[in-house]
C-alpha cells in the first residue's frame, strides 16, 4: 500500500549550532497513542516536514532489534506484535502443560515450541543438510540434476523453480497457473553491480561450502555468483513486473513442453486443468535457465542448488556461519543491528505463516467492540467524493467518465474482518510436531501447493481476503475491483472513531481514496 501519511523513520537532526543542545529524553517505548506535536519554532513553509515531525523524531530511540520505523504503521505493528507474543507464549504454556485446547491454538503452539526448541532446530537443520547433500551427490549428470529438481518442486520443497496460481485478467472468477525461475539470491539486478557487496558475499558463500565441508569452497563460491550475476542481467526488474503482471501472455503446455524440456514440467502439469490458461511471466529469463540447465557445468549446477535450498536455514545448528551471514545482511541488506530475541523470532514465523489463524483467535480480544458500521458508512463517503469527481472531471470523455463511473460504483469494499470462512482462506489442516521446526513448515508448504493444483479445478473465490484482519496494512484488488481495509490498521493516527468525520477523512479516508483510484488508473483501467 502506498504511504500517504509522511513516512517518519527514526532518524538524528543535524545539529545546526556548535553548543551543546539541550537533552532530549529519548525513547523506543510505543505509547497506546502517539502524539505529534508540531515545533512551533519552525516555518511550515520553509520545510512543512520538520514543521510536522522534527518534534516526535527527536524524542524517539530506534530500538538496536530495528533498521526502521515509520510511525505511522510501526507503532501499531508494534502494539499487535506484543499481544500476539504473550498469546502465542500463553497458548504453548498451556499446551505444554497437557490442556485441552482448539485445533487451531494447538497448531500454532506446536509449530511456536518447536521454533523456540534451538536443540530440536539445530537437529532439524544437520538433519536436512545431511540429506540434501546425499540427493545431490548422486546426481551423475545434468540430466538427473533437472529430474531431482522437478522432484524437489513436486513436494513445494527448495528448487529452482516455483509454481503457483494467479486470477485471470479477463475472467476474475477463473485461475491461471503460472511459474517461475529462480536462480538469484539477492534481491535484484543492481546488488550483483555492486562490487564490494559481492566481494562480501564471496566471503559468505566460501564460508558456507566449508560449512559444508567442500574442499573447493572459493571455487564453489565464483561458480554461485558467476550464475547468479548472468541470470540476474536478463530476470525483471521490480519496476518491470508492474507491466508484466497485465500482459496477456500465455503459453501452451505443449509449447511450454517443447521450449523448455529441462524444466520437466510433465507431472506438474499433468496436474493443471487442460482449459487453464498457463501465464508465460519472462520468457528471456526462462529461455536463459532453460540453456544453463543444458551446457552449464554440472558442479555449478548444485553448487547454485545448495546454497538456495540450505544457507537460508543454517542457523542453531551452525552459529558461526549463521553469524557471517546475518553480518552480510546488516551491512548490505538493510537488517538490524541487533537480533530479535527468540520469542519475537518465534512469534513473527507463526504469524507469517499463520496470518489468518492467529488473528482469528486474537481478534475478538483485541477489537471487541469495533464500530464497524461508523466505519463503513465513512468509506462510503470517499466512494461518494470519488464520484463526484469524476462527474465534474472536464478532460475525460463520455465514454470514459461512464465507465470510471461504473467501476467506482460496483468496487465492493471489503472491510474491517472477514466475515466467514470462505473469507478468511485458512491454511490447510496438518499435525505439526513441537520437536521438528523444519518438517512442519515442509508438511505445510506441500499441502498448499496440493491446495493450489486443486484449486485450479474449481471457480476462484473473489471473496478470499490475502490479510489477516490484525494486518496494519491495505489493498486494492484490480482483478477483483476490491479494496480490503483490515482493522489493524485502523488505529489512531490513520482512524480514531471518537473523532470528527473530517478528520478522519483527512488520515483514514486519504488512504481509501488512493486504493480505490488505482481501480481507474494506468493500469487499473485495464482491468
Amino acid at each position: 500500500m502506498a504511504r500517504i501519511v509522511p513516512a517518519v523513520f527514526a532518524a538524528g537532526l543535524a545539529a545546526g549550532v556548535s553548543f551543546a543542545a539541550p537533552q532530549v529524553s529519548k525513547s523506543s517505548a510505543i505509547p497506546e497513542r502517539r502524539e505529534f506535536p508540531v515545533n512551533d519554532k519552525l516555518n511550515p513553509c520553509d520545510n512543512f516536514y520538520d514543521y510536522a515531525c522534527s518534534k516526535v523524531v527527536e524524542g524517539f530511540q530506534l530500538r538496536p532489534d530495528r533498521s526502521r520505523h515509520t510511525f505511522a504503521f510501526d507503532d501499531s505493528n508494534e502494539r499487535l506484535l506484543e499481544k500476539k507474543k504473550s498469546f502465542l507464549k500463553d497458548i504453548s504454556l498451556e499446551a505444554t502443560k497437557g490442556a485441552a485446547l482448539s485445533p487451531r491454538s494447538q497448531a500454532l503452539a506446536n509449530v511456536y515450541l518447536a521454533c523456540m526448541d534451538p536443540k530440536a532446530g539445530a537437529e532439524d537443520e544437520r538433519r536436512d543438510v545431511k540429506e540434501t547433500l546425499a540427493k545431490v551427490k548422486g546426481l551423475a549428470d545434468r540430466q538427473a540434476f533437472a529430474s531431482f529438481l522437478a522432484e524437489e518442486r513436486s513436494h513445494a520443497r527448495p528448487s529452482f523453480f516455483s509454481v503457483g496460481n494467479m486470477a485471470d485478467l479477463d475472467h476474475p472468477e477463473l485461475y491461471n497457473f503460472y511459474f517461475d525461475v529462480e536462480l538469484m539470491s539477492l534481491p535484484e539486478r543492481s546488488y550483483y553491480e555492486n562490487k564490494a557487496l559481492l566481494a562480501d558475499y564471496r566471503k559468505v558463500l566460501t564460508t558456507f561450502f566449508q560449512t559444508l565441508g567442500e574442499k573447493k569452497a572459493k571455487e564453489k563460491a565464483d561458480q554461485v555468483i558467476a550464475f547468479e550475476s548472468e541470470y540476474a542481467k536478463v530476470y525483471p526488474r521490480p519496476e518491470d513486473w508492474r507491466k508484466i503482471m497485465v500482459e496477456r501472455r500465455p503459453i501452451s503446455r505443449e509449447e511450454l513442453l517443447k521450449t523448455y524440456p529441462n524444466f520437466k514440467m510433465e507431472a506438474l502439469l499433468a496436474k493443471v486443468p487442460s482449459d487453464t490458461v498457463i501465464r508465460h511471466l519472462a520468457p528471456e529469463a526462462y529461455a536463459y535457465a532453460q540453456k544453463q540447465l543444458e551446457t552449464r557445468d554440472l558442479e555449478a549446477l548444485k553448487a547454485t542448488y545448495l546454497f538456495h535450498a540450505l544457507a537460508g536455514e543454517l542457523d542453531d545448528g551452525y552459529p558461526a556461519f549463521f553469524k557471517q551471514y546475518r553480518d552480510f545482511q546488516v551491512k548490505h541488506l538493510g537488517a538490524s543491528k541487533q537480533r530479535p530475541v527468540r520469542e519475537e523470532r518465534c512469534t513473527k514465523l507463526v504469524m507469517g505463516t499463520f496470518p489468518k489463524e492467529v488473528d482469528a483467535e486474537l481478534l475478538p480480544k483485541i477489537f471487541p467492540d469495533f464500530p464497524d458500521q461508523k466505519f463503513v458508512d465513512l468509506a462510503e463517503h470517499v466512494r461518494a467524493s470519488i464520484l463526484a469527481g469524476i462527474e465534474s472531471n472536464q478532460w475525460l470523455s463520455a465514454e470514459g467518465k461512464a465507465g470510471a463511473k461504473q467501476k467506482m460504483k460496483s468496487a465492493r469494499l471489503q472491510l474491517v474482518k472477514p466475515r466467514n470462512d470462505a473469507e478468511w482462506y485458512f491454511n490447510p489442516e496438518v499435525s505439526y510436531s513441537p520437536k521438528e521446526p523444519l518438517a512442519n513448515i515442509e508438511k505445510l508448504q506441500d499441502k498448499l501447493q496440493e491446495r493450489m493444483f486443486d484449486e485450479l479445478k474449481k471457480p476462484r473465490d473473489t471473496n478470499v481476503w490475502q490479510m489477516g484482519p490484525l494486518t496494519v496494512n491495505a489493498y486494492y484488488s484490480p482483478e477483483d475491483n476490491k479494496f480490503v481495509m483490515p482493522v489493524g490498521i485502523l488505529q489512531y493516527p490513520f482512524y480514531d472513531p471518537s473523532l470528527p468525520l473530517e478528520v478522519n477523512l483527512g488520515s483514514v479516508g486519504a488512504v481509501i481514496g488512493h486504493e480505490l483510484g488505482h481501480g481507474i488508473d494506468d493500469q487499473g483501467a485495464m482491468f
